[in-house]
């Protein structure tokens, strides 16, 4: 499972005067969204695991706060990733094609 690198988890309650650091282990997964897990000590002794979920509708801001942190890194990171992706395309579109074709098949064998 992927890690991010770069993140720290911080815990503090609402009327504390400070942060604490607890985490620097953060894990990042995506599907059909992009989710961000932990797990921190929490106050009673135990663990907690912590997730959050990203859906697609906020990537927008997801990039536009990156630029605003780091133009400079996140234009070069954004154009990185859309050159690997637009070399791993014709792989994509072979296996869209094939599941398109399996639908079609399994169809086509249920009703003649």
């Amino acid at each position: 499972m992927p890690a991010l690198k770069g993140t720290t988890v911080r815990r503090g309650g609402v009327t504390a005067r400070y942060w604490y650091e607890t985490i620097n282990s953060v894990s990042i997964t995506a599907a059909s969204q992009i989710n961000i897990a932990f797990t921190m000590d929490s106050k009673g002794g135990g663990r907690t695991q912590v997730q959050m979920e990203i859906g697609p509708e906020d990537f927008p801001t997801l990039v536009q706060m990156m630029s605003l942190v780091d133009r400079q890194a996140a234009m070069e990171a954004m154009a990185s990733e859309l050159a690997r992706q637009v070399q791993t395309q014709p792989a994509r579109n072979i296996e869209t094609a094939s599941a398109a074709m399996e639908t079609w098949l399994h169809y086509r064998l249920r009703h003649g």
